[in-house]
């Protein structure tokens, strides 16, 4: 790889996942690199319209990022298809409603719709978490090869006392997916929350997302929370069809 390109994108992933605007001194000690080089690369994105610098001599990035990410999310179909489904979800569960792929050994929320209720689990479009730990990781991992499986595995990090602990545990887990149709973790990934979710699987077998519900552990409990799995399953195949659907 290029080193280069590598600290220019460190550079500029810090820059677009800080509150608020950064200070050379704080992306020299976060990427390891000397300020000089620092600056010359923030040069390098200010010049290609990416970083912009403010009247306190801190630098943050412009929304040409936004504008990137928003053609991306355009091509995503699925999303598109999707979004009555999660709003269909919310009204019958009560819960806040997702879409997530996966990446590597992460999930990936592209869409979600927000329940009205005021105590809610908390999720951000483009956020990541975990694949191991979570209902939508769950349900993505369990179709995919065991080779991923154990990378994955490989990676594991108790972040609960719920989280699983190991590759013959989260293996067992996944098993369960394949065999009810859908994955639930309940206090996995943050001790407080629950969730459920069900793999959109096409007509070859290939899993291509998950549609998921998550809100409150003490208001998921377990009778509550399996009790919703056919509106999340239903969800899921609903969302299948549309995509399989000639456009």
């Amino acid at each position: 790889m290029d080193k280069t390109v590598v600290k220019a994108f460190q550079i500029l992933e810090l820059l677009a996942l800080d509150d608020g605007q950064t200070s050379v001194t704080k992306l020299a000690v976060k990427t390891g690199l000397q300020k000089s080089n620092v600056h010359r690369l923030l040069a390098t994105l200010r010049a290609l319209g990416y970083v912009q610098q403010g009247d306190s001599k801190l630098y943050e990035p412009t929304l040409r990022i936004w504008e990137m990410g928003q053609h991306v999310y355009g091509r995503l179909s699925i999303a598109r298809a999707a979004r009555p489904c999660l709003r269909r979800l919310v009204e019958e569960t009560g819960e806040s409603a997702h879409l997530a792929i996966l990446d590597r050994s992460e999930i990936v929320y592209i869409d979600k719709v927000e329940t009205a209720n005021p105590v809610r689990a908390y999720t951000v479009i483009g956020g990541r978490a975990p694949a191991y730990c979570t209902a939508s990781g769950k349900a993505l991992l369990a179709y995919e090869p065991m080779d991923t499986v154990r990378a994955v595995a490989g990676n594991i990090r108790r972040l609960t006392p719920k989280t699983v602990a190991d590759l013959k545990e989260l293996t067992k887990e996944l098993t369960r997916v394949r065999q009810q149709g859908y994955a639930i973790a309940a206090g996995e990934f943050r001790s407080n929350v629950a969730a459920l979710a069900a793999p959109i699987q096409l007509a070859t077998g290939k899993v291509i997302a998950v549609v998921g519900i998550s809100g409150p552990l003490d208001r998921l409990r377990p009778r509550k929370i399996k009790s919703l799995a056919s509106a999340v399953v239903g969800a899921a195949q609903t969302i299948a069809r549309m995509m399989a659907a000639p456009r």
